[in-house]
């Protein structure tokens, strides 16, 4: 019963590490997205500098909420496939070792 439970933890860990590999990826759609929304709103404020001797407020704040949203996402986005790399190659290697390890307990402590 032992040897078939350890085999379907394998399993199991492999499918998780599966799993993880195709999240762990940068969402660059996400980023293209937000880097042309901050491009665009950068793009008006210097339109409406050049109309308006005033800045627009309300703009600006958008502009500055923009930047910091694209900044945290990339961050963000870079610490999460970074910890999702770290984590796969630990439940791969959780794996091997549960495969390799023989079926009787004569082979010495765990």
């Amino acid at each position: 019963m032992l040897p078939i439970a350890r085999t379907h933890y394998a399993d199991q860990v492999d499918a998780v590490a599966g799993t993880q590999t195709r999240t762990e990826q940068l969402p660059t759609s996400v980023l293209a997205t937000m880097a042309a929304a901050l491009v665009l709103l950068v793009l008006s404020q210097l339109y409406l500098a050049q109309r308006t001797p005033a800045l627009n407020p309300a703009l600006l704040a958008a502009t500055v909420l923009m930047a910091l949203l694209t900044l945290w996402l990339g961050t963000a986005s870079q610490v999460s496939s970074a910890a999702g790399e770290h984590a796969r190659v630990g439940r791969h290697a959780t794996a091997r070792r549960h495969r390799e390890r023989p079926n009787s307990r004569a082979a010495g402590p765990r």
